[in-house]
């Protein structure tokens, strides 16, 4: 759980710094949980509306917990116009879920993001950090099904 009122004290207890404050929160454990935005809003004197709707309004602000693999399907002109849409389709058949969407399990979360500026790879698949470039939707499925589940060891 994350000291709010720590990282609060890091910067004057005025609204403008509640940017700061969320982005310090995200980096620290990875999303803000509504207990979260409820001690920013009496330490901030800020309503939560006001949190949620600050907080909404930029893409990389999470509310529920990172999967362990985050999986970003580009939907950039390049990885769409060479079959991205058909590379989620296979990974949602896959996982159980839909783009925007977790495992219950938490293991896997799927979304299509903004280009990584590997266009020469087109399409191009992140899972966390790692790039997989030029692939197919049975490519993808196979790398997901690679990655190491609790309770299996390395492969």
């Amino acid at each position: 759980m994350t000291d709010v009122a720590n990282i609060i004290s890091r910067y004057k207890r005025a609204p403008e710094s509640l940017l700061p404050v969320l982005k310090d929160i995200q980096k620290e454990q990875g999303y803000i949980t509504p207990r979260d935005a409820a001690e920013v809003s009496e330490e901030l004197d800020i309503p939560v509306s006001r949190i949620y709707g600050v907080a909404t309004f930029y893409d990389h602000f999470k509310f529920i917990e990172p999967a362990k693999y985050e999986i970003t399907v580009c939907d950039g002109t390049s990885c769409y116009a060479l079959g991205a849409e058909r590379i989620i389709h296979a990974l949602e058949e896959e996982l159980g879920v839909k783009r925007g969407g977790r495992t219950e399990d938490g293991l896997f979360s799927l979304d299509t993001g903004k280009c990584p500026g590997n266009c020469a790879q087109a399409p191009v698949m992140m899972v966390g950090d790692e790039l997989h470039g030029d692939i197919t939707p049975e490519e993808a499925v196979e790398i997901v099904r690679g990655l190491e589940r609790p309770g299996e060891g390395s492969k």
